[in-house]
């Protein structure tokens, strides 16, 4: 349940398709673009999935957490006692669209968006009260953490953008591990419908930042939440960059 390979693995259109073929193919162009956004660039990077060798497979949940601690780059943080990720969140949590982990110890969780309906995602469809009750607890958390005053449920609206943000939280405060959001862009996907320009993305990323609060209103200038803004690096590549048209098959 934690380990989710598509039917067929190898992607043939949208977001998961141009991440399959960076990964891949170019991940030159990923590293490079990611570099750029992040404080200390790092000299490489250990992509943990999706992989072709090892069937496009997705992670969710302690197999997450456990793909990205089989990287010869993972460190554990100490002196902190690592908290349990199911004492956090209940199972079938966000199911990552790509993982890594950098020569310097950073973590990747990596998000791929190619049309700006991808943003608008399903409610939180948890399985029982209990399991409602430990999400919406933690989503509360952040909510506090992140100083947000948006009358907003994390749970319903932009639920999937409020549940990475968690997870980051849960790596970086509860555990100290030095994790990074990456939210990846695609430009001109055409059979999508995709945006053209940065400029397109960026209105709708600012809407999802102003609606869940962590982008205050007029009063503050609508500024971004100091953690967000460290931390969740926005990266746009454009799929004309992109020579390979296919990832390769299995």
């Amino acid at each position: 349940m934690t380990r989710t390979i598509t039917d067929p693995p190898a992607a043939n259109r949208g977001s998961r398709k141009w991440l399959q073929i960076l990964v891949s193919c170019r991940p030159q162009l990923l590293d490079g673009a990611i570099a750029q956004r992040l404080p200390q660039p790092p000299g490489a990077v250990d992509w943990r999935s999706p992989l072709a060798s090892d069937h496009y497979a997705e992670y969710r949940d302690q197999s997450f957490v456990d793909r990205l601690a089989g990287s010869p780059h993972f460190r554990q943080p100490s002196p902190q006692t690592p908290g349990e990720l199911s004492d956090f969140w209940p199972r079938f949590g966000p199911q990552w669209d790509a993982l890594a982990v950098t020569d310097k110890g950073q973590i990747l969780l990596v998000e791929a968006k190619a049309h700006i309906p991808e943003m608008v995602t399903a409610p939180s469809q948890a399985r029982g009260e209990s399991a409602r009750q430990q999400i919406q607890q933690s989503l509360n958390a952040v909510k506090t953490f992140l100083n947000s005053k948006s009358p907003a449920d994390w749970s319903t609206s932009f639920y999937q953008y409020a549940n990475r943000l968690a997870h980051l939280y849960w790596l970086r405060e509860l555990n100290g591990h030095d994790a990074w959001l990456v939210n990846l862009f695609f430009l001109n996907d055409a059979e999508m419908n995709g945006p053209k320009s940065v400029e397109e993305w960026q209105a709708a990323i600012r809407l999802q930042e102003t609606f869940l609060g962590v982008r205050q209103g007029p009063q503050a200038n609508y500024a971004l939440n100091p953690w967000v803004g460290a931390y969740v690096l926005d990266v746009f590549i454009d799929t004309n960059d992109i020579p390979v048209r296919y990832p390769p098959p299995i």
